[in-house]
C-alpha cells in the first residue's frame, strides 16, 4: 500500500504575508532493486530468469541505440522513452548548440495500462 505523508510549510503571497500552507506526498518508499525486479517477473510469468534477463538486456540495448539516434521509443504495454537535454540559454547562436548543453536525460510517458491503473492504488495517510 502506497504511503503519504503531510508535512506544512511556510509560504510568501504576493503581499509578502506568510502563511501555512500542507503539502501531500510519497512517504519515502524501500526501491525494488533489479534482483528482485526479476525474481517478480520471472514467478509471474513462469519464465527462467536467464530467459527475463536476456529479453530486458535486447530491449535495453535497442532501447538505448534508437534514443542516440534522437528517435522516441514506445515500448508496448510500458510507454514511451525520449531523449530530453538541458543546458543554458545563449545570446548567440554561435554559443548555442552542443556547447550550451549541460545534460541529456530520458523522459517516459507511461502507456495508459499503467497510467490508468494508478487511479486503482491503495492509499493510506501517515498522519
Amino acid at each position: 500500500m502506497i504511503q503519504l505523508e503531510i508535512s506544512d510549510k511556510l509560504v510568501r503571497d504576493s503581499k509578502g504575508n506568510m502563511h501555512h500552507r500542507y503539502v501531500t506526498r510519497l512517504a519515502p518508499a524501500e526501491k525494488v532493486k533489479g534482483d528482485e525486479f526479476l525474481t517478480l517477473c520471472c514467478e509471474r510469468g513462469h519464465a527462467p530468469r536467464y530467459q527475463v534477463e536476456s529479453v530486458l538486456g535486447l530491449v535495453a540495448e535497442v532501447m538505448l541505440e534508437l534514443l542516440r539516434d534522437g528517435k522516441p521509443v514506445e515500448v508496448p504495454q510500458v510507454g514511451v522513452f525520449r531523449l530530453g537535454l538541458e543546458g543554458r540559454a545563449t545570446d548567440s547562436r554561435e554559443e548555442a548548440g552542443l556547447k550550451a548543453i549541460s545534460k541529456t536525460t530520458v523522459n517516459y510517458l507511461p502507456a495508459s495500462r499503467i497510467r490508468d491503473g494508478t487511479h486503482l492504488m491503495k492509499l493510506k495517510s501517515e498522519n
